[in-house]
């Protein structure tokens, strides 16, 4: 060694001396009196502790540096109380997520495709977003679940959005949840068989909405309330769809 061969020291010794300098650690009587190996375990634990500490360091800059898709300050930092977690950033969960935040209710989104273009817009959005299968327990355990004020499961698969809120109901049973279903057979069974959370079917909302548009009417939203559609005027009142009464020609 270069160090051994300058200061004339032993091999052992040159080593302890210079990963002191590189730790910058003082001298210490006892170990530079000590035994041989425990120069050793002593050089070898300070190099150890210097290169968690340049990883730490480097991953903490690299967190509050780089846009990703939480973060630990700002916007984008996982919420831990009195949050709503959305599965699925299709349209629907996009639009509800960004809803929700414009009403002042912190929320978490989850996507299982890192590479849906949405995910892409709600991180130039500033919304938290988790990549993941919003049906792991291994995954919903880091939402704070126990903590949140609902989950809604509004993927674009029915059968996904059950197997989301049964998973979510399993680990947290007051939890409220909503669904995005329609009226098929796999919602109708699964109800029966027990509580699942509220289901609303968005594409029934949409058709009547835009069916009612078609038809004249001057409505901007919709909504669902005991299987009626009701729609939301200009001038702020509201009124249940009715569909016109079918006329016959002679």
């Amino acid at each position: 060694m270069a160090a051994a061969l300058v200061l004339d020291l032993a091999s052992v010794d040159a080593f302890y001396a210079v990963t002191k300098v590189m730790v910058t650690v003082g001298p210490n009587p006892a170990i530079d009196a000590g035994p041989d190996w425990f120069k050793i375990v002593s050089s070898v634990a300070m190099l150890a502790a210097l290169a968690l500490t340049a990883v730490f360091t480097a991953g903490l800059v690299n967190r509050l540096l780089d846009r990703r898709l939480t973060a630990l300050v700002g916007s984008r930092v996982v919420p831990r109380k009195d949050h709503v977690v959305v599965v699925g950033l299709g349209q629907v969960g996009l639009r509800l997520a960004l809803l929700l935040r414009e009403l002042g209710v912190p929320v978490l989104a989850v996507e299982s495709n890192p590479n849906r273009y949405n995910v892409a817009r709600a991180k130039n959005y500033g919304l938290p977003v988790v990549i993941g299968q919003g049906a792991s327990h291994f995954l919903l355990r880091r939402l704070s679940l126990g903590r949140a004020q609902a989950l809604a499961a509004v993927t674009s698969q029915e059968v996904e959005n059950i197997s989301i809120a049964v998973a979510a109901l399993g680990m947290q049973e007051d939890l409220r949840t909503i669904l995005r279903a329609g009226r098929g057979e796999v919602i109708n069974e699964t109800r029966a068989l027990f509580s699942v959370g509220v289901v609303q079917d968005v594409h029934r909302i949409g058709g009547t909405l835009l069916a009612a548009v078609a038809l004249g009417s001057d409505a901007m939203e919709a909504f669902l309330h005991q299987q009626t559609v009701y729609l939301i005027l200009p001038d702020g009142r509201i009124e249940p769809f009715a569909r016109p009464d079918a006329t016959g020609g002679d």
